[in-house]
């Protein structure tokens, strides 16, 4: 019973909140297709080519993933097969999806990866003394 009421609440909370914000009755139903991008009219292709220009991806990844990309076999094994194949699926998705956003869940499969290894290869790099002062 209680999981129902949750249910229910749940449900009403969510209506409440779209109509308000939208000022005419939302039901749930109607919520599916208003968060979709006008983008999906577009070919696989044209979507992939509209990831290749977002800022995001080029602000995060293109100064880490060259610098990571020198120690990236320092890092464990399953670590990276897993994040690979974690950001080819969202990216897959993403672009089966028309999502313009993608940088952002690139960056949080990736990036700690990324920044471990682009660590290593600033350690690596630059000079160290030995002794400390």
């Amino acid at each position: 019973m209680a999981c129902a009421l949750l249910a229910v609440s749940g449900v009403a909370t969510l209506i409440a909140t779209f109509s308000i914000a939208n000022g005419t009755l939302v039901l749930p139903w109607q919520l599916t297709k208003s968060g979709m991008p006008g983008n999906l009219d577009m070919s696989l292709v044209q979507r992939a080519v509209n990831l290749g220009r977002d800022i995001g991806l080029v602000y995060f990844f293109g100064w880490l993933a060259p610098l990571a990309a020198l120690s990236l076999r320092a890092c464990p094994r399953p670590w990276v097969a897993g994040a690979g194949a974690a950001a080819a699926t969202a990216l897959a998705l993403g672009i089966v999806n028309g999502e313009p956003g993608i940088s952002r869940s690139l960056f949080n499969i990736l990036g700690p990866l990324l920044t471990l290894a682009g660590a290593l290869t600033l350690t690596r790099m630059l000079p160290t003394s030995s002794s400390l002062p």
